[in-house]
């Protein structure tokens, strides 16, 4: 199951929520809530927005995202159109070993750039 990335509890929760309002709503939901974490973001660049504003968006997009695992798990399951990920994948992988697969990737990734630069700018 998912219980690395969302708990039981939660993802009964956003199954919930799903039921309710529907995948495609909650998409939506994922692009509005990422689209006002980058608005409140650029206030307080601006020095027009405080940190617990900031804050209270990446909670809404930290649920969002969440939310967004527990429909990929779904979609994912349900044999959904996965042609476009560009990850190979094992036919019984859920979405949370993908996303961690992809963390570690990408943190592995970052990781090797940072020490790159650092020996760049020693050398």
């Amino acid at each position: 199951m998912m219980d690395d990335f969302v708990s039981d509890e939660e993802r009964e929760l956003y199954l919930r929520a799903i039921g309710q309002w529907g995948i495609q709503a909650q998409l939506y939901m994922v692009m509005e809530e990422t689209g006002e974490l980058l608005s409140v973001l650029g206030k307080y660049l601006r020095g027009r927005a405080i940190p617990s504003q900031v804050c209270e968006e990446l909670v809404d997009v930290q649920i969002m995202i969440r939310q967004l695992a527990v429909i990929l798990d779904i979609e994912l399951k349900e044999g959904g159109d996965t042609s476009g990920l560009n990850y190979p994948r094992a036919p019984d992988q859920g979405a949370s070993d993908d996303l961690k697969r992809r963390l570690r990737y990408k943190l592995d990734k970052l990781k090797q750039r940072l020490d790159e630069d650092v020996e760049v700018n020693d050398g």
